[in-house]
């Protein structure tokens, strides 16, 4: 038996990430330590798919710096919470457009033939990003 054709779908993505370093409290630059960084942004992507393969290709834009918004949406969250606002926002990384090209394949090398009541798959993926904001390589199961 065939497996089913291919579905090919279009997503789209809003998002904003914060990035600070451990050290909270100091108001000073954290040497050696993640920067304080917000990555505001939008994507759209290209999905591929079939009973056993998952592909996925994304291009995000946006901007990294105050524009991005995430020193007042942390500092937002962290007084709905009541919790110790960062203080190191002044050192922030300066605006910066930003633009990603993220791929990721899954594949289902396993799955259970009869699940009624529990069933169980098994997948693994590989991937990665290429742009100024991310850039890496993925793999795991």
């Amino acid at each position: 038996m065939c497996p089913p054709a291919s579905q090919h779908n279009a997503g789209f993505t809003l998002g904003q990430q914060t990035f600070t370093p451990n050290d909270t409290e100091a108001r000073a630059l954290v040497k050696n330590d993640r920067p304080y960084a917000g990555w505001l942004y939008g994507g759209v992507s290209f999905i591929s798919k079939n009973e056993s393969v998952l592909d996925t290709l994304e291009v995000q834009f946006g901007v990294v710096g105050p524009w991005s918004l995430a020193e007042e949406s942390q500092r937002l969250v962290h007084d709905i919470r009541n919790l110790k606002s960062p203080q190191g926002w002044d050192n922030q990384l300066n605006n910066e457009p930003g633009l990603e090209l993220i791929y990721e394949h899954k594949r289902r090398v396993l799955r259970s033939s009869n699940a009624t009541v529990v069933g169980y798959d098994m997948l693994t993926h590989a991937g990665g990003a290429l742009g100024n904001v991310f850039t890496y390589l993925n793999a795991g199961g």
